[in-house]
């Protein structure tokens, strides 16, 4: 199953949960109902056919073949890379995740103070959610982000290749909690205390 995250655009943060704006509505989401958070880096490619080149950029490489003698050769742009930092996020009772994309919502509303760099903005955002959502789950790489270990937070080569993380994660989280812990018994069983 693959999916497409409701993009969060911005909202508020508070202690009755994460009040959310999304392209087709508005909702409070509690904190005890958000059950994980999944991040990731994502490269994504943006086609080189737009924006055209800068007129800068087309006469340093009309000066590059007149200097070099090249007159002829027109030489293809390399795909442009933009690399996206996303947060999906489950929520108990909702069938398909959220997902906050650090370089496209509005961090006002959001956070006390909004500073010039995205990076520190997500982070500071990622930060104050923790000390909400005090029972949700984090992935690895959240933590790692948190923790400012760049080196651990695992990059992906596209959003679809991050969604099926994100649902591998999802799926063996289910699976562990609908297997029973060692503490938990059986109706009629009685703890040993002694």
């Amino acid at each position: 199953m693959t999916y497409v995250g409701i993009r969060v655009k911005g909202g508020v943060l508070s202690h009755d949960g994460f009040t959310l704006e999304t392209a087709h509505r508005q909702e409070t989401i509690p904190w005890d109902r958000i059950e994980l958070f999944c991040l990731g880096i994502v490269q994504e490619t943006i086609e080189t056919g737009s924006p055209p080149p800068s007129v800068l950029r087309r006469s340093i490489r009309e000066l590059t073949a007149t200097v070099s003698g090249d007159q002829g050769a027109d030489v293809p742009e390399s795909p442009r890379v933009r690399q996206s930092t996303y947060v999906d996020f489950f929520v108990k009772g909702c069938e398909v995740p959220y997902r906050i994309d650090s370089g496209s919502i509005n961090y006002r509303g959001l956070l006390k103070e909004v500073g010039y760099v995205s990076e520190r903005n997500f982070r500071m955002l990622l930060g104050q959610i923790m000390e909400y959502a005090t029972f949700s789950r984090l992935d690895d790489n959240f933590k790692a982000f948190l923790s400012r270990t760049r080196a651990g937070v695992k990059s992906f080569p596209n959003v679809y290749a991050f969604q099926q993380y994100c649902l591998d994660v999802w799926n063996a989280l289910k699976r562990e909690s609908s297997t029973p812990s060692p503490e938990t018994r059986e109706e009629g069983d009685v703890a040993d205390h002694g």
